[in-house]
C-alpha cells in the first residue's frame, strides 16, 4: 500500500498542501477534527472560512445587519491600536487606505457577514489593476492596504459579528517587473540639473536642498530655523511631518546630521532671517508646511515633464544623493548614516546597482607589497 504524502504547512492557519491538492483542518461542533480537500489554494480558504462560520453557528447577532461602510468608519474614527501604541502618523495613514481602497472597492449596500476570502482576493486584483481614473498600486501597497482591513475585520470578529476574519491568510501577487526587480533610479548630473532649471524660483531653494541632503520629503518640510547649524553649515533630522502629522524620525538611525555646503548654508540663512526659531524652512506662507500633493503636482511634475524627466518624483532626489556619494568615493557605511538608513545592509541592497560597475585596474602585489 502506498505512503500517503505529507501534510506541509502552507502560510494560512489550518491549510496544508498534501501532493497537487490542499486539505482544509477544523473542528466540528462536538471538537471533532475533520479534513476536506481542494485542487487550488484559493478554494481551500473559502472552505475554511465556510465551515468555520457553520461550526459557530453563522454569522453573529448583528452579522445580517451590519453595513461595512459603517463599521469601517466607526473603526477608523476609534482605532488607537490593540495592544502597543501606534503612532499617529500610521493611524492616518491606515483612515487615509481605507477610504481610498476598501471603501471605494465595497457598495454601500455590502454586508459586513458577507465578505468572502475571495472578495478580499478580488479587491487586490481590483487595486493592482489600471484603469483610466486609477493608477495600479504595487504589491508592497497593496500589502500595506491590507493591515488596516485586517484589523478592521478583526475588529468584527471580536465584537461576535462575524465568526471568522476574511482578511486572514490574504495573499498578494508580485508585479511584473524588470528583470532582477525593480531598482532604485537616480538622475543623471546632466537631468538633476536641467530639472532644477525649471523649478519655479520660489521652490528652488528647496529642491536643491533635497537633492544636496537626500532628505526624505517628510524630513525636509519638517525643517525649522533652529535645526540650521550656521557655523558647522549643517541639517540637523530631528523630526518628520507627514499630513500636517509632527513626530519623531522614521527610525533610530534617520535622526542625524547632515553636512551642507557653505553655499547652501549661505542660502538658507539668507532664506530664514525674518524666521522665528520654530518656523519651518519651507512654507506655503504662515508658517503652514509644504502640501505633499500640491508641490509634486503643481510643481515637480510639470517641471520634470519639461526636462524630459517625467519620471522623477521626491524619491529620485534621495538616489540621486547616495548615486553622487558614490562616485565621488563614499562607501557604504558613510552613505547609510548620511541617508538615515537603518542598516548598512540596507543601503547596500537598494544602491549595489550604482557602485562603481566599471573595470578595476588590476591590484600590483609587488608595487604593494615594495
Amino acid at each position: 500500500m502506498a505512503k500517503a504524502a505529507p501534510m506541509i504547512k502552507t502560510n494560512h492557519r489550518g491549510i496544508y498542501k498534501r501532493g497537487s491538492k490542499y486539505v482544509v483542518t477544523y473542528r466540528d461542533r462536538q471538537g471533532k477534527q475533520r479534513k476536506e480537500s481542494t485542487k487550488r489554494l484559493k478554494d481551500a480558504r473559502a472552505l475554511k472560512s465556510k465551515r468555520e462560520l457553520e461550526v459557530g453557528g453563522g454569522r453573529g447577532i448583528d452579522g445580517q445587519r451590519v453595513l461595512f461602510h459603517e463599521f469601517a468608519s466607526e473603526w477608523m474614527e476609534s482605532f488607537s491600536g490593540k495592544t502597543v501604541q501606534i503612532r499617529r502618523r500610521t493611524i492616518t495613514d491606515y483612515r487615509a487606505q481605507m477610504k481610498r481602497y476598501p471603501l471605494e472597492y465595497f457598495p454601500k449596500n455590502q454586508r459586513i457577514a458577507d465578505i468572502t476570502p475571495g472578495d478580499i482576493d478580488d479587491l487586490v486584483v481590483w487595486m493592482m489593476k489600471k484603469t483610466d481614473k486609477r493608477k495600479a498600486v504595487t504589491s508592497q501597497t497593496a500589502r500595506r492596504v491590507l493591515v488596516p482591513l485586517r484589523l478592521c475585520l478583526d475588529q468584527a470578529r471580536r465584537k461576535g459579528i462575524i465568526i471568522a476574519n476574511p482578511a486572514v491568510g490574504a495573499s498578494v501577487p508580485k508585479e511584473q517587473s524588470r528583470e532582477g526587480g525593480e531598482k532604485a533610479k537616480a538622475m543623471t548630473r546632466s537631468e538633476l540639473k536641467a530639472l532644477l532649471a525649471e523649478i519655479p524660483d520660489e521652490h528652488l531653494l528647496f529642491f536643491r536642498t533635497l537633492a544636496a541632503t537626500g532628505a526624505r520629503w517628510s524630513e525636509a518640510v519638517a525643517w525649522k530655523k533652529r535645526d540650521l547649524d550656521e557655523s558647522g553649515s549643517s541639517l540637523r533630522v530631528e523630526r518628520s511631518l507627514q499630513r500636517g502629522v509632527e513626530e519623531g524620525p522614521k527610525t533610530p538611525e534617520s535622526r542625524r546630521t547632515i553636512p551642507i555646503s557653505e553655499s547652501l548654508c549661505r542660502e538658507l540663512k539668507e532664506a530664514t532671517r525674518d524666521m522665528g526659531n520654530d518656523s519651518y524652512i519651507f512654507s506655503n506662507g504662515d508658517n503652514l508646511p509644504l502640501d505633499y500633493f500640491a508641490m509634486k503636482s503643481k510643481v515637480l511634475d510639470p517641471a520634470a515633464k519639461e526636462a524630459d524627466s517625467a519620471w522623477v518624483g521626491f524619491h529620485a532626489f534621495r538616489h540621486t544623493a547616495a548615486s553622487i556619494l558614490f562616485e565621488n568615493g563614499s562607501n557604504i557605511k558613510e552613505v547609510q548614516q548620511f541617508l538615515g538608513h537603518s542598516t548598512p545592509e540596507f543601503t547596500l541592497n537598494t544602491y549595489v546597482h550604482l557602485i562603481g560597475e566599471g573595470a578595476r585596474p588590476a591590484l600590483d602585489l609587488d608595487r604593494e607589497l615594495s
